[in-house]
This record gives structure tokens, sequence and C-alpha cells, in this order.
């Protein structure tokens, strides 16, 4: 059966039924992404849509509760929240059927209603809930673990109240027929979040993350992606406060037949406001990326600073990268730059390394991992430096030689 008759029946609590209403009509009038829809000419998905999935159960999560293997970290598998982080002052963690109502009525007032979104307002099961006070300055752990043959649903909504603090990596791994997740973020005055997000699962992911910025907030994300089948991700941050920034990086490295497709929106509504893109690729075999890169400044925004740069490296000549990055302008009062290179190894640093006799598969490594690294040592989590850079070494060629040559170095 298809995508849509999967959705598991259910009963909906009152307070979530206004969210599910107005998703059933989104779904209504503009249904799911088509070969005519502009946002997703790149990334067709009528094979994920048309094919044979298994009826989604409705999960019990009210009885297995696994405890969180680290403290805190929250787990969900396939579509069952299994674990939330501990109580500690300054965090509170809530599943959706035992979170305070307003704090429900939150849900779908961030990401944009339309296509997959849609679709998981309509479908999650269970959501998870976190509100983070300025009495609480850590880290948290977010696992998406990839299960089985239904769809799933992961829903996230993290609200930082004014002046909180945290640092956040979500991981999503394991293999899945789809999964579709939806993170919501609301940082409040002079909130700060340092986000990373890592992409290793084999399967098919279709995921948005929305973030709200109110003012004098700051947002830092590193987004990692070493697998597609296809992955698709849609970054939207809006810029809602005065002098709030976002500074938004991300790392791609694929090969085989993977296809990869970042969107990051940075809307900027009120004024005084900075954003920044970086996003960088390193493309092998028959890979494919997207970057659609978009930066707004609205009539309301004087004094803004956006800026965004897509650079993409092929290892092989069956690879294809499709840059699109764009400003839509509204003010005079704005400095804006924006730019998309690719290309392929520069011949004269290879020819160096191998007059040292340095073999030329080990040359292709090291150079690029020298593309990756700059954004690579600038995550804003640094406890995962060392894993992000693992991660990439193991997807070079000769990962074991370029492994034990950095290991070297003071």
């Amino acid at each position: 059966m298809s995508l849509l008759t999967t959705i598991p029946e259910r009963e909906t609590p009152p307070t979530l039924a206004p969210l599910r209403e107005r998703a059933r009509q989104a779904l209504q009038r503009s249904g799911l992404p088509t070969k005519k829809t502009e946002a997703w000419r790149f990334t067709p998905v009528r094979h994920l849509l048309d094919r044979d999935y298994p009826k989604a159960e409705v999960v019990d999560t009210s009885a297995g509760w696994a405890a969180p293997g680290r403290d805190p970290r929250a787990h969900f598998r396939g579509a069952q929240l299994l674990a939330l982080p501990q109580p500690q002052p300054g965090l509170k963690a809530y599943r959706a059927v035992e979170a305070p109502a307003a704090l429900l009525e939150r849900l779908g007032t961030v990401a944009t209603n339309e296509h997959f979104v849609a679709l998981n307002s309509v479908s999650f099961t269970d959501a998870l809930l976190l509100v983070v006070g300025r009495d609480y300055d850590g880290a948290l752990d977010l696992d998406y673990e990839a299960f089985g043959t239904s769809p799933a649903y992961p829903r996230v909504l993290i609200v930082l109240e004014a002046g909180a603090r945290l640092r956040l990596v979500e991981r999503a791994f394991g293999q899945s027929a789809l999964s579709v997740p939806v993170t919501e973020v609301v940082l409040g005055p002079e909130a700060s979040l340092d986000h990373v997000r890592v992409h290793s699962n084999e399967g098919a992911l279709l995921g948005t993350l929305a973030v709200a910025q109110e003012r004098a907030s700051r947002y830092r994300s590193l987004v990692a992606s070493f697998e597609g089948a296809p992955l698709r991700l849609d970054l939207d941050v809006r810029l809602l406060g005065p002098c709030a920034e976002a500074y938004l990086d991300g790392i791609y490295l694929v090969g085989d037949q993977a296809h990869v497709d970042h969107h990051v929106r940075a809307e900027h509504v009120a004024p005084h406001c900075r954003s920044q893109q970086r996003y960088r690729g390193v493309l092998d075999g028959k890979a494919t990326a997207v970057f659609d890169g978009q930066a707004l400044v609205r009539r309301s925004a004087p004094g803004s600073e956006a800026h965004q740069h897509s650079r993409s490296l092929l290892l092989s000549g069956r690879a294809n990268v499709y840059a699109k990055p764009h400003l839509e302008i509204d003010h005079d009062d704005v400095v804006a730059s924006h730019g998309a290179t690719v290309g392929t190894l520069d011949e004269d640093p290879l020819f160096y390394l191998r007059s040292r006799g340095i073999p030329a598969p080990v040359a292709r490594g090291m150079l690029a991992f020298a593309f990756l690294e700059e954004l690579v040592n600038a995550t804003p989590v640094e406890a995962i430096r060392s894993e992000l850079t693992e991660s990439v070494l193991a997807r070079l060629p000769e990962a074991q030689t370029l492994r034990a040559h950095f290991e070297e170095l003071p």
C-alpha cells in the first residue's frame, strides 16, 4: 500500500486535534511532492511514496521503557520513544501523553505545515518535548535509530527559555524503509544553542529542522551527512527578534549512488540580525548532492547581514552536484553575499604530494580531508569533533593509511 494509506489510526488527544486537522487540510491541498514540485525537482520521491509499506502499527509507548545509556539522552527507535533524559535542574522532558497542554499547543508553530511536515503531524505516535531553563548549561544527546519496514515519524519540540544554553547532538543511524523526523526549536531572548546533527542511517530519510529565534539569541549548527538513500533535510531558520544570529554549517561525504539534499533557509524578519551558511561536500562514485540555500531579508529587517556559500569537490567524473544559493532582499540597508563552486582536485598540490612519495589514492584522501577539515574543526560541540573526524577519515580513499597519518600529527 502507498505511503498515505499507512497512517496509523488512533484516538487523538483533544490538545493535538487542531494540529492534526490543520495537517490533514494541508495534505488535501498540496499533497506530497511530485516531479513538478520545484523545491523537489532534483530529489524525486515517487518511488518512496508508491512503495509497498506494511501498515504502521500504533505503538504502546507506556511500557518497555529503557534507561538512557548516557545521561542525558533521548532515544527513538523507529516510531517509538524509548528513553527520556533523566530529570535535572533546568531541564524538563515530557512525552506527548504527559506534557502540559500549553507546551503541546506549541507543536506545529515553528515548522511550515506542508508536505512531509504535514504527514508527520498527522502520523506521529509520540513526541519528545524538552524545556531548557537558564539553570541548565549542559549537553543533550538525541538518537534516531532507524528500524523496521513501516514508515517512522519521530517528533521533537525543544524550547530554550530566556538566557538558556544547550549543546545538542542528534544522530540518525540504523536502517529502515523510511524515516520522516521533524524537530522544532524555539530560542528565547538571549538563548544559545550549539547543535550538531549527524546522518549515517542506511535508508531513506526526509527530515525537517525548524528554528525560531527571539531577541539576541544565537544558533550555531553543523549538519554532517554520510549516507543518502535518499537523504533530504530542510533547515528553516527564522530570525524573529533583533540582533539574533544564526551560523549554519554543513558537510557531506558520500559515494556509490547516494543522494543527499540540503535545503537551507534563513529568513531575516527583525533588524540587525546576522546569518551565515557554509556547506562543503565531497562526492565519489555516482553520488549526487543538492544544495539549495536561501537568505531572505524582509522589509522589516534593516541592518541585516546574510552570507552563504557552497563548495563541492568531485572525486569522480560520474558524481553530480546541483547548487542553488540565492538571496531575496527587500531592504537597502543590508550586507549580503552568496556563491557556489564545484570542482575537482587541484593538480598542483596532488603533484606535490606524489613527488614526496605519497601514493595517489592517499594523496587524494589527504586533500579531500583538508577540504572538509575547516568545518569539522569548527563544530559547535567540541565533544563530537573526534567522532566527526573519524567518520570522515573512514569514508575516504586509503582510510587506514590516512588515519595512521593523522594520528602521528602533533
